[in-house]
């Protein structure tokens, strides 16, 4: 139990690191930015406190605030997701799945793995962009930026998993 805790507090440290540190960095056409903080969230288990793992969604999205001069962007939009990630797993698991389930293509097959991470991802970046912006005087640039950072960030979040899933087997 207290290596699964270490386990989790090093996969948040790396996660957060990578993002403050190379995807901040990464603007391809000036529009798409990944934004794979919220893997943090993503990766949680089923069977985590809701109100700790909103917590520590908040503190999670307060560091990335504090590296990104974004003054409780992250934090609202991580802790949003945070908020439906629960409910969001039970609905999309099997019944009889094990409460300590962590969320992967292993555990939940590709196709539900897939649904779950595109619907996170969407709601993480639509409060992101939204309260980033916090206008809708230009919506087309909001829609560009949004739905490029999107794809981009999906395209890494599933190449992360794809290597998690292969490490993994070769275990």
């Amino acid at each position: 139990m207290i290596n699964s805790y270490f386990g989790r507090i090093w996969q948040i440290i790396v996660i957060l690191a990578l993002q403050v540190l190379v995807f901040d960095y990464i603007h391809l056409w000036g529009y798409a930015t990944p934004i794979l903080g919220v893997m943090v969230v993503v990766y949680s288990p089923l069977s985590d406190n809701r109100l700790a793992n909103m917590t520590m969604s908040f503190l999670a999205g307060l560091v990335m605030d504090m590296f990104t001069n974004t003054p409780g962007v992250a934090a609202a939009s991580m802790t949003l997701a945070s908020f439906i990630q629960h409910p969001l797993l039970e609905a999309m698991v099997a019944k009889d799945a094990d409460e300590s389930m962590l969320p992967s293509w292993h555990t939940m097959g590709m196709a539900s793995y897939s649904a779950y991470l595109a619907i996170m991802l969407a709601v993480y970046h639509m409060a992101y962009f939204v309260l980033e912006v916090f206008s809708f005087l230009n919506p087309r640039d909001l829609f560009i930026s949004m739905g490029c950072s999107y794809v981009l960030s999906y395209i890494l979040a599933m190449s992360f998993e794809l290597f998690r899933f292969t490490k993994r087997d070769k275990a």
